[in-house]
């Protein structure tokens, strides 16, 4: 199933989640995207996006390399466990 079928509804549904609106950085202020990253995004926008794969490789990537760069203490450059869901949840 591709990230982009998920419903809060269906994953309430399939896992008996809670879900609870907050503010994630709290107070944190804005902090303006390097040229880098917007070059890259304004590239990677003009190339589309044909699947899941391509929209992470394209934008998300990028975003975490920026975050990565101005704030390696806080986002550091882990590949996490493979996270490989189970036939019957999804």
């Amino acid at each position: 199933m591709a990230y982009t079928d998920f419903t809060f509804d269906s994953l309430r549904h399939a896992f008996g989640g809670q879900f609870r609106d907050e503010k994630m950085f709290g107070d944190a202020p804005p902090v303006a995207p390097s040229p880098w990253l917007l070059d890259t995004l304004q590239k990677a926008k003009a190339l589309g996006f044909n699947s899941e794969k391509s929209r992470s490789e394209r934008l998300v990537t990028p975003v975490l390399i920026e975050l990565s760069a101005a704030m390696p203490t806080i986002f550091p450059s882990f590949r996490g466990p493979t996270s490989m869901p189970t036939r019957p949840k999804g």
